[in-house]
């Protein structure tokens, strides 16, 4: 192995706390709602390439396991708007939360992918041109270049979305409860094109998705965290139901999770104001202010284990 032909980045998970569910366009990932998300300390991705004159064809190596040609082909797609066609190179991520199991895996992955390419390939390509080449690959990606705080904001009548960092005045942390770190049956980009196409409360949930983002950024700037907290789950909530108004219905969450958020709410009763979110899985985010996230993880300790949690603040990250 040539070490001086190897690059090497790292980009960060970002958990939405307003959520991104639906795409306009399929091919270019434009969203249908504009949605908000924090950027993890304790998520991320480190991606290496290695640029190699002798290979014929790519490999794409994920937590040391050489993957197959469906998984692969994914990431050569994003490589092809850096490289000259006939280049090949073998790429290696490792994730440090467990792999699509609704921990946004995938928006580090592929941030970490173009800040990784953009420096092998001396592309100098832009935050922005970074941006929107990561959100083909997953559409949350496309926030991961942005910290700690990012907004997808989405045009319809224009079909345009950018992502960009938003202001907020309010130091806010979070609290990953991993109740399965199991591969999910139903992978995100096909139960959000399910909902798409059948869930009947569909359209009222891009209507209150937009008017919740709007709503959001203006939260963030007057530091109201209890309506932070409950717009934020109002928002996963909505989001989780047109699960189960799709035909046929189904659903990320599980007996555990359902458990957890009882949870929630009765400690939140006893004076722990915490608020929880879930992605397209059954493992559930908990906001916390930064100033009382040791005393709300203390208390999470009575009923799950230290494995089962992992505490995260937010990041500043510098990617040039």
């Amino acid at each position: 192995m040539d070490t001086k032909n190897i690059v090497t980045a790292k980009a960060h998970a970002n958990i939405a706390i307003i959520k991104y569910w639906g795409k306009l366009d399929e091919v270019k990932k434009t969203p249908l709602n504009s949605s908000i998300s924090l950027t993890l300390d304790k998520f991320y991705t480190i991606t290496s390439i290695e640029r190699n004159q002798k290979l014929s064809k790519d490999f794409f190596y994920l937590n040391d396991e050489l993957q197959n040609d469906n998984e692969t082909s994914k990431i050569s797609k994003i490589l092809d708007y850096f490289r000259h066609p006939d280049e090949k190179v073998i790429v290696r991520s490792h994730n440090s939360m467990p792999t699509a199991a609704g921990l946004s895996s995938s928006s580090s992955g592929y941030a970490a992918l173009v800040l990784c390419a953009n420096k092998s390939f001396n592309c100098n390509k832009s935050r922005s041109e970074l941006s929107y080449i990561a959100r083909l690959g997953s559409g949350s990606a496309c926030r991961s270049l942005y910290s700690p705080v990012a907004i997808w904001k989405c045009d319809i009548d224009e079909h345009k979305a950018i992502a960009y960092p938003l202001q907020c005045n309010i130091k806010l942390a979070m609290i990953i409860i991993i109740l399965n770190k199991n591969k999910k049956e139903v992978l995100s980009r096909d139960g959000m094109r399910h909902c798409v196409e059948t869930s009947t409360i569909f359209n009222k949930w891009v209507t209150t998705a937009n008017d919740d983002a709007a709503k959001m950024v203006s939260l963030l700037q007057t530091n109201d965290f209890k309506a932070i907290g409950e717009l934020m789950e109002r928002n996963t909530l909505l989001m989780h139901e047109t699960t189960l108004h799709a035909n046929p219905p189904f659903s990320y969450l599980n007996s555990d999770t359902h458990a957890c958020l009882e949870y929630i709410r009765k400690i939140r009763q006893d004076g722990f104001e915490t608020y929880f979110t879930m992605d397209a899985g059954p493992n559930v985010k908990l906001l916390c202010r930064e100033s009382e996230v040791h005393i709300i993880y203390k208390k999470l300790l009575e009923k799950y284990d230290e494995s089962n949690l992992v505490m995260s603040h937010l990041v500043e990250e510098d990617y040039d």
